[in-house]
């Protein structure tokens, strides 16, 4: 796939991947959807409809071909997804990637949330993707000894929960924080 890491709009898609494989807009243009309709999209000043998304699939995918570029096709699936479900992809990946993480760098694993959190902050994300995300950051954090940073997502966590009230993840978060001030007050008294 091209936008793995990024979100863009899908007239900035067709616009980078057309730039990308040197193309011009008439290339792009067919019978059915024209060179100033798929500028439009480009400046999005027009949405991209499905039947355009296939058309301009199509024609990237022949240009792609005809040049023999060693490129993945393009669907029009991935031209159509919304900056939302491109947030929601990149969010899912974040916390597999966060999810490998056991005894690296602190500082490292910090810049990666600060990433998917500035994602959170822009897009609607779902609450159990953020459950996931809040499990993930009070995992490690918990597991490396950094107890005050645990209890900053475990109050994130809990405050969802509150919102949402969804009993089990609010038990389920209670009963972390209690594991996490239990350690707490163990090394307060050593």
């Amino acid at each position: 796939m091209y936008f793995e890491n990024e979100i863009l709009h899908p007239g900035e898609k067709v616009k980078k991947l057309r730039i990308m494989i040197q193309a011009a807009q008439k290339e792009l243009s067919s019978k059915n959807i024209s060179r100033n309709f798929i500028s439009a999209i480009e400046n999005k000043k027009a949405g991209l409809s499905i039947n355009a998304a296939e058309v301009i699939a199509d024609s990237l995918n022949k240009i792609i071909d005809d040049r023999a570029y060693t490129l993945p096709h393009i669907t029009s699936d991935e031209l159509l997804l919304s900056e939302e479900e491109q947030a929601i992809r990149i969010i899912k990946n974040g916390i597999t990637e966060l999810s490998k993480y056991e005894n690296e760098s602190i500082e490292q694993f910090k810049l990666k949330v600060d990433d998917i959190e500035n994602i959170i902050d822009s897009y609607n994300i779902p609450e159990d993707i953020m459950y996931d995300f809040y499990e993930v950051v009070i995992d490690f954090y918990y597991n490396n000894f950094c107890y005050e940073m645990a209890e900053v997502y475990i109050l994130e966590k809990l405050d969802l929960s509150s919102i949402e009230q969804n009993k089990i993840e609010y038990i389920e978060s209670l009963l972390t924080k209690m594991k996490i001030y239990i350690e707490l007050n163990k090394n307060y008294y050593v």
